[in-house]
């Protein structure tokens, strides 16, 4: 394993932090302006919402809806008793769109979805089969610090922002930015930053993410509304013993 990553993974909290555990819950208030820009204002303001940490499914509940996320297929009820919406292959679905479409509220539900699972899975998920990790030279934010990074390619089995994303590693080995394509928003490069760590062991876990749209000298546009911010509360590991009390 390359020495960076090894590292990455301990300050994360280790090669066994999911060990016995099945779910990880949370609040999360979801803005910044890709809601409005896609046509769904403040659709995440308040939602709870239940990791799984053995495959790629999330439970999303607000006042409005129960929606369930994974790769292939979201379902969503908006009242007992009305049909159930199902969008299924969503990935698909934006095969046609560019930066300025709007997304259905099940597109957009893919796509916090797929945010909210990788964001708690990274950096022991880079160790799953198809993976491929190398590190990169050090980078210098304008900040003062300087981060090591890791390059990461994605398998296609793994719903992702894109297939090839950088990592940049801070000096207490915890992730302090994440850079991507944003594939289904017409290839938008972003940089996103993870703020805000908290220990709920066994997980050590940033509690708010902000994205921004990133410029050709790989800066965040600062000058620019912040596209897209997430802050987590009431983290809660849930652990497999304790899953037939989970909603």
């Amino acid at each position: 394993m390359i020495k960076l990553l090894e590292r990455t993974i301990y300050a994360h909290g280790g090669l066994d932090r999911s060990k016995g555990f099945r779910y990880l819950k949370a609040k999360i208030k979801a803005d910044g302006a890709i809601w409005a820009m896609k046509g769904q204002p403040g659709i995440f303001y308040d939602v709870d919402v239940s990791v799984d940490l053995l495959k790629q499914e999330i439970e999303l509940t607000t006042d409005q809806f129960r929606a369930t996320y994974s790769p292939d297929n979201i379902l969503a009820l908006t009242e007992i008793g009305k049909p159930v919406q199902e969008l299924t292959a969503p990935r698909s679905s934006f095969a046609e769109y560019g930066k300025a479409e709007t997304w259905t509220w099940l597109q957009a539900i893919y796509f916090l979805g797929y945010t909210l699972w990788s964001h708690v899975q990274v950096p022991i998920l880079f160790l799953k089969p198809g993976f491929h990790v190398i590190a990169l030279g050090p980078w210098r934010e304008k900040k003062g610090e300087t981060w090591q990074r890791l390059q990461v390619n994605f398998p296609d089995n793994i719903a992702a922002h894109s297939r090839s994303q950088t990592f940049y590693i801070g000096r207490d080995g915890l992730i302090k930015r994440q850079d991507y394509q944003m594939d289904i928003a017409g290839g938008t490069p972003i940089a996103q930053y993870l703020e805000d760590y908290v220990q709920v062991p066994p997980f050590r876990l940033p509690t708010i993410l902000r994205a921004y749209v990133r410029k050709e000298d790989n800066m965040p546009m600062l000058d620019q509304p912040l596209l897209v911010s997430i802050h987590q509360s009431n983290l809660q590991p849930v652990p497999v013993n304790k899953v037939k009390q989970h909603f």
